[in-house]
């Protein structure tokens, strides 16, 4: 596991070092005894990237903090580890197969195993039915996205060469401007930081990409024997409409249209906003007993309306100062929203964006607009739907996770949506 720690801001970031068991150095690293210690910018908050839950450690997570563009990046540690002690002696019969364990993160996705499935070697890194995504580390993120690696020697006997496949990034992160790379040696007790040029994606690109472009791309090691052996892993960029993770972007000074991408555990309303306490000061939502009615909620108040909300609601909160909305609970394999005719303030209850028309197929024919708020788009901060304009005349084009959304009705009808 990797646990993240947060020293004074003047620290060089990011920042990563290899931990290891001196106090028995021969058997406990082998065992499996090593990690990583990974500093972060003062200020920041570490997520589940697909829950925004708090979490306190992990290999894959969501730095959240509003001093960063962006509002934050995913932060990936990918920890080598081989038992080799023979690769590239200068033995005869020179020896082409790994020996011992080796994998990253402590797992592995050796040819050999896939090419049981599937003999075609052209398809061994596949994530198609036949194979599936490798055991090792995934690394999700959204198109444009600042990704952060760390690529740390665990243990082991050889050096290895860290590459992933359409990026590049600065040999130095304090040189951001510096000669670039897209390979770099790994060894025993090496830390090696990388901070992507361009984001997830890349800075190419197809002319419908402006962030680079969406798709899966390959990490591990260029060493061939390792790479067999197990050593890779996947990088998977989602173009934004058809994201599986959080947006990164928390919510920003001023009145926000959101709602929440899990099924909380307290549906009280000062402990759904337990994770923006103190950092805003207003809530409103619509009534669903009293259609045209309003229910309201303020910290400081002692005639709130608002008692509960869930994750089938949209609502307005208004910020005092920038945060993450992450209330405690787990995602819904299925939520049904009923709708009524007119307007409704609904939520999105998914950590999945997609396609407006995709998401709101379940209410096809019985609804004719959409809404949703930008704060961050002060002259004309209002995006609309309307599925019988063209495509080129909607500017809302997909639903998106924490975001809430008016749908105007024209008949009731029930909203379902599947994770």
């Amino acid at each position: 596991m990797t646990q993240w720690y947060v020293l004074d801001g003047k620290v060089e970031v990011p920042r990563s070092f290899s931990i290891t068991d001196y106090g028995d150095p021969v058997s406990g690293p082998p065992g499996g005894l090593y990690g990583a210690f990974v500093i972060e910018p003062s200020g920041s908050t570490y997520h589940d990237p697909r829950t925004g839950a708090p979490v306190k450690a992990g290999v894959a997570v969501d730095v959240r903090n509003p001093a960063l563009p962006g509002g934050g990046f995913r932060d990936v540690a990918l920890i080598f580890q081989d038992l080799d002690q023979v690769m590239n002696r200068d033995v005869m019969p020179y020896r082409k197969d790994v020996t011992g364990v080796s994998g990253i993160n402590y797992k592995s996705a050796p040819f050999g195993e896939r090419l049981q499935t599937d003999p075609n070697i052209a398809h061994v890194m596949h994530s198609e039915a036949q194979h599936g995504d490798p055991a090792t580390t995934m690394i999700y993120a959204v198109c444009g996205d600042q990704v952060r690696l760390h690529v740390l020697g665990g243990v082991g006997h050889q050096s290895h060469v860290f590459s992933i496949d359409g990026h590049r990034y600065p040999f130095s992160t304090a040189r951001p401007d510096g000669m670039m790379f897209n390979s770099r040696q790994v060894g025993p007790m090496v830390a090696v930081d990388i901070v992507m040029d361009g984001g997830a994606g890349g800075t190419g690109g197809a002319r419908d990409y402006a962030c680079g472009v969406p798709g899966d791309y390959l990490y591990g090691d260029r060493r061939v024997p390792f790479l067999e052996a197990g050593m890779w892993g996947i990088m998977r960029v989602e173009d934004r409409s058809r994201a599986e993770v959080l947006p990164l972007k928390g919510l920003e000074v001023g009145w926000n249209l959101v709602s929440a991408a899990v099924k909380p555990a307290n549906t009280s309303v000062a402990q759904f906003l337990d994770s923006i306490s103190g950092k805003f000061d207003a809530v409103a939502t619509t009534d669903p007993d009293k259609p045209g009615q309003w229910l309201y909620y303020s910290p400081t108040s002692a005639d709130n309306t608002l008692a509960n909300l869930d994750e089938t609601k949209g609502f307005w909160v208004h910020m005092t100062a920038p945060g993450f909305l992450a209330p405690a609970g787990t995602a819904p394999t299925k939520t049904d929203i009923p709708l009524k005719k007119g307007w409704n303030l609904v939520g999105w209850p998914s950590a999945k964006s997609m396609p407006m028309s995709t998401a709101l197929s379940s209410i096809g024919g019985k609804y004719d607009r959409v809404y949703a708020y930008d704060v961050s788009n002060a002259a004309d901060p209002w995006r609309s739907y309307d599925p019988a304009a063209p495509a080129y005349a909607n500017e809302l084009t997909y639903v998106q996770p924490l975001r809430g959304y008016w749908i105007h009705m024209t008949a009731d009808a029930t909203l379902t949506v599947n994770n």
